[in-house]
């Protein structure tokens, strides 16, 4: 008889254990993550900081935590080889990690996270496996991330040096000599003369009035300041299985880097640079955006100099890979509004193809006074004979 009270003493302490722990394991658990860094360039590495908190009285014997990155981040793990004194690395986008966690207390982690593609990557939940004393029963459950700052981390694109091929466009020069300018530059003088009284006073050259015993002034060259334009094309073939969506984003991708290498090239050079893409605008960016029936074209920029070329990389950064209008009804567009896109004679297209059409395209313009270079990131060609503006970077 005792035998037997004792059975079903233990049966229901069992019952109640296992109870306890499917119904309270998760009450007090808190999830808590952030980034060591709010901005990162490709290839670059960022730290990722966990930390998983018991805030309640019940310990648990055993917790299974499965960390997920979003697509673009991978984990960087470091294996020591005790055998041969090496070291091994590998990533992966999942780890799991089991340990205990007793009532009121806390789990750290530190993870080395790398930056495999730009874009712009928030933080979410993980999946939580809790098991009781006895190992009788797991109860999974997906824990949402508590609010903290630098939750989320944007990978800006890594510019290259632009290959031997891909020839850039006059206008990555700065300052140009025009004599159609109204107004003088300064900073460009190119000898002196005899002062009249047209001239202000600011001209005058003193070391050369004090050489010749009579008032000179400087000669100040007539200077404009191009603008650098850019047009994306972010359709990959000439039609896409879906219209929104570019079927082949590797070769989109490739566009937006190079878009990225020419911008950083002409950082140094203080040339105002703009940036033209039939995609939809980033959430919360605030840029013009020109209706075209249905849809439309993003407008960023202008940016001038290195301290604001880094806006242009987090804009590239934060491109959604969508199609907002179809790029035939794009350069029927820029054709007909040919002053809005080519301000100085000049623009710079990155598309992931070439065909008949931007053939006949580059040639409207050039009648209108407009010179098109085309930067092309794939070998898809449908366009038979080409111009000696179209150069392939296929890097």
């Amino acid at each position: 008889m005792l035998f037997l009270a004792v059975l079903i003493a233990l049966a229901a302490a069992v019952v109640a254990e296992y109870l306890l722990y499917s119904r309270r394991a998760f009450d007090r658990l808190t999830y808590r993550a952030s980034f060591s860094a709010s901005e990162v360039a490709v290839g670059d590495d960022v730290y990722l900081y966990e930390e998983i908190k018991n805030e309640g009285h019940l310990p648990i014997p055993f917790l299974k935590v499965d960390t997920d990155l979003p697509e673009g981040l991978e984990f960087t793990l470091i294996g020591v080889d005790r055998e041969r004194g090496g070291r091994s690395i590998s990533s992966t986008r999942s780890i799991q990690s089991i340990f205990v966690l007793h009532s009121n207390s806390r789990v750290r982690r530190r993870w080395r996270v790398r930056a495999k593609k730009r874009g712009e990557y928030r933080l979410g939940g993980v999946v939580v496996s809790v098991g009781d004393v006895l190992g009788l029963n797991t109860v999974s459950r997906r824990l949402e991330l508590s609010a903290g700052s630098r939750t989320s981390v944007v990978v800006l694109p890594a510019p290259r040096p632009l290959s031997a091929m891909s020839a850039s466009s006059r206008m990555l020069c700065g300052d140009l000599i025009s004599a159609l300018c109204p107004v003088t530059d300064p900073q460009r003088t190119v000898g002196t003369r005899e002062y009249t009284v047209y001239d202000p006073m600011n001209r005058i050259n003193w070391k050369s009035t004090a050489v010749h015993g009579k008032l000179m002034v400087n000669i100040e060259e007539r200077t404009v300041r191009p603008r650098f334009s850019v047009l994306l094309n972010m359709n990959s073939r000439q039609i896409e299985q879906r219209p929104d969506t570019p079927s082949d984003p590797g070769s989109v991708e490739k566009g937006i880097t190079l878009c990225a290498s020419l911008f950083d090239r002409i950082a140094a050079e203080e040339v105002p640079a703009r940036l033209f893409v039939n995609a939809p605008p980033p959430d919360g960016c605030d840029d013009a955006v020109l209706p075209v029936g249905d849809g439309a074209i993003s407008v960023y920029g202008p940016w001038r100099g290195r301290s604001r070329m880094i806006d242009a990389m987090r804009t590239l950064a934060r491109l959604p890979m969508e199609i907002s209008l179809p790029p035939e009804k794009m350069f029927d567009f820029i054709i007909s509004t040919p002053a809005l896109f080519g301000e100085n004679e000049n623009l710079v297209v990155v598309s992931p193809y070439i065909d008949g059409r931007m053939i006949n395209f580059e040639s409207l313009l050039r009648e209108r006074g407009v010179r098109v270079v085309f930067y092309i990131t794939s070998s898809r060609n449908t366009a038979g004979a080409l111009p000696p503006s179209v150069y392939f970077d296929l890097g």
